[in-house]
């Protein structure tokens, strides 16, 4: 007698076997329907974690790529302004200085959305004070070291020597931002940015 057979046709059956596998162990119905409803329950709970963090990480994602674009064009504008400065100091007049300094700024956009103001500072009694100045054609702002026969008060105390000759090269750039998150990253990226170099 076939012990194995017997055993299988004298079992209590109670409906079909779950085999949630191909080949794996056969549960009751009852484990198998509970298996399938503790799947579905982990595939919301998977959504509702993705609804949440989803945002999250767009906005991280955005922040990141306008900081970046930012100080990629900091970077270009601090690159400029020492050129244009170390030119001046050589003696080439200040028109071809802005002109040298344009040109080379139009990489990052600097002859449509900026501009360049170059100043001679000569020292006369102990005293800074801007003695010419050229701006780039097109661009109104003002410069933030002061106006033509104006102190340089930002100079004051710096040691300069009387009779002594320094240029500064002023860059400004209006930042326009790319992705959705321009309001959020306001406080952090300014309009306008700005960079100077003294030579």
């Amino acid at each position: 007698m076939n012990l194995h057979s017997n055993w299988w046709t004298n079992s209590p059956r109670r409906g079909p076997l779950c085999r949630p596998f191909g080949g794996g162990p056969t549960l009751p119905p009852r484990l198998g329907h509970l298996a399938r409803e503790i799947r579905r329950r982990d595939e919301a709970a998977e959504l509702v974690e993705l609804v949440v963090v989803l945002p999250l990480l767009l906005i991280l994602a955005f922040g990141i790529l306008e900081l970046g674009n930012a100080l990629d064009k900091a970077h270009g504008m601090a690159t400029l302004s020492r050129e244009g400065a170390n030119i001046a100091v050589r003696g080439v007049d200040l028109d071809t200085v802005v002109a040298v300094t344009m040109m080379n700024g139009v990489s990052i956009g600097l002859d449509t959305r900026g501009g360049t103001i170059v100043s001679r500072i000569l020292v006369e009694g102990g005293v800074p004070i801007v003695q010419e100045q050229v701006a780039s054609s097109g661009y109104a702002g003002l410069s933030h070291i002061g106006l033509v026969d104006s102190t340089v008060t930002g100079f004051l105390g710096s040691g300069l020597a009387e009779g002594q000759q320094v240029f500064t090269v002023e860059v400004f750039y209006d930042h326009q931002m790319v992705t959705p998150v321009a309001k959020l990253m306001a406080p952090v990226i300014p309009d306008t940015m700005y960079e100077a170099a003294v030579f």
